[in-house]
């Protein structure tokens, strides 16, 4: 409950304070810290630059120095904990491409070409070209969607400078999604699904570099 946090000290004092979780959630974590950096391009504000840079240090230390990614750090016993999933990949990979390119940092672009090999190897779906988590419902368009885009970011960053990559790699990823727009369309401009349009709005910005990076290149 975040509205104790704008209570004034005093009142804090005569209400019940809220269950804090002593866990980092790498996907949460992630997707925070990508705003922010959008956020960096419009301030110079140091002090939150420092902690934007704590924070992409933190989770590139986590890919670096382990096999497989984590879901969570638990503070109390200062571990990384539970293997991660595809969403953790995804926005983890998006975020690293963004850093790489914010900051020329060499742990940033190796950790964002860890996570994609590592990505290819455990979710990506040879048949349909596109990554998918096989224990969850494959039908959920939405979020395949969002997942997806985030994988084309972090596939064009590594593809700069390389059609054939971009043509084989990201393409597919593309070209998928770019099909279920009939399908989405009511339901997108129906004006009620927030969630959805945030999801759309992920993979018209992926879409949109692709065709950016076709035409430079």
């Amino acid at each position: 409950d975040t509205s104790y946090y704008y209570l004034k000290k005093h009142r804090r004092e005569h209400v019940e304070k809220p269950l804090v979780i002593k866990k980092i959630f790498t996907d949460n974590l992630a997707v925070t810290v990508n705003y922010l950096l959008q956020i960096l391009d419009y301030t110079a504000n140091k002090s939150l630059e420092d902690k934007v840079r704590r924070s992409l240090d933190f989770l590139a230390d986590m890919i670096l120095k382990h096999e497989s990614l984590f879901h969570y750090y638990s503070i109390p016993k200062k571990e990384w904990r539970a293997m991660s999933g595809l969403s953790d990949y995804a926005f983890l990979t998006k975020l690293f491409q963004q850093a790489s390119v914010k900051y020329p940092s060499e742990r940033y672009r190796q950790a964002a070409s860890k996570i994609l090999r590592i990505s290819r190897r455990e979710y990506y779906d040879a048949e349909k070209q596109i990554f998918i988590d096989r224990q969850l419902d494959t039908k959920d368009y939405e979020y395949l969607m969002e997942i997806n885009a985030g994988f084309a970011l972090g596939l064009m960053g590594e593809s700069t400078n390389n059609t054939g990559k971009l043509e084989n790699n990201v393409k597919p990823l593309i070209r998928y999604f770019s099909g279920l727009e009939e399908l989405l369309e009511e339901r997108l401009w129906d004006g009620n699904n927030w969630e959805l349009l945030e999801h759309y709005a992920t993979f018209l910005n992926s879409a949109d570099g692709y065709l950016s990076a076709q035409t430079i290149q």
